[in-house]
């Protein structure tokens, strides 16, 4: 059965229309299920002769391609809650920040330790995936063309 499993994408966009959820809390939310997909996926690569066991088609290579796949959307889904600060170059935020690092950060849309987490969690998926051959991650590939904000 080489047929592969819808992305689950649109199911996570959902959880943006619930009213209600501010951004705290929709981010909390998309970083819990993002943050335990990457668990499972570091602890299957880590695992002595799991990881090896990818290599080959099957049910197992075919679970951990939707593992990553659903950990690299909810980790996207967090990162695209706010939207990036605009400000002025040479406008710092913090006291003391001559060289304007944390303006930089906000300009990019990282507001906190676990928006950078998610980076790495979801660049780490996707280096897994590339390293088995697997195929890229569809929020990843939407995110790399600009079609991934939820807009």
């Amino acid at each position: 059965s080489g047929a592969t499993q819808p992305s689950r994408w649109s199911d996570v966009r959902q959880l943006r229309r619930i009213e209600g959820l501010g951004h705290e809390l929709l981010e909390a939310v998309y970083w819990r299920n993002g943050a335990l997909r990457y668990m499972h996926a570091h602890t299957i690569m880590n695992e002595p002769g799991r990881a090896a066991g990818l290599a080959a088609a099957g049910a197992e290579r075919a679970a951990f391609q939707r593992l990553v796949d659903q950990g690299v959307e909810f980790l996207l889904a967090l990162l695209a809650v706010r939207k990036p600060i605009e400000m002025a170059a040479g406008e710092y935020v913090v006291k003391g920040d001559a060289e304007g690092t944390s303006a930089l950060l906000l300009r990019e849309g990282i507001f906190s330790d676990t928006h950078i987490l998610a980076l790495m969690y979801a660049g780490e998926l996707c280096f897994w995936a590339h390293e088995l051959g697997l195929p890229a991650s569809v929020a990843w590939a939407a995110r790399r063309e600009g079609t991934y904000a939820d807009e």
